[in-house]
């Protein structure tokens, strides 16, 4: 049993990307779980990006999404 644990650990250190990223992921649904008025109203229970959001974490990256607007502020 001993001989295992080794095997396993380096089997989870194997599947964590040496190079994971901190992704900040523009999106108009502020949760994956939280579809915007407009993806609720179309029929939508979950952010229709949420397939996105969730390939980049399980393939280790932290991912936060920042909320933008149909009609974005101009900042000049």
């Amino acid at each position: 049993m001993n001989k295992l644990v080794p095997f396993y650990l380096c089997g989870l250190m194997a599947s964590v990307p040496a190079d994971a990223a901190n992704i900040m992921f523009v999106s108009f649904h502020s949760g994956d779980n939280t579809p915007s008025a407009a993806a609720v109203t179309a029929g939508f229970t979950q952010a229709p990006d949420v397939g996105y959001t969730q390939l980049l974490q399980n393939n280790g990256h932290t991912v936060t999404r920042v909320v933008t607007s149909d009609t974005p502020t101009p900042r000049c």
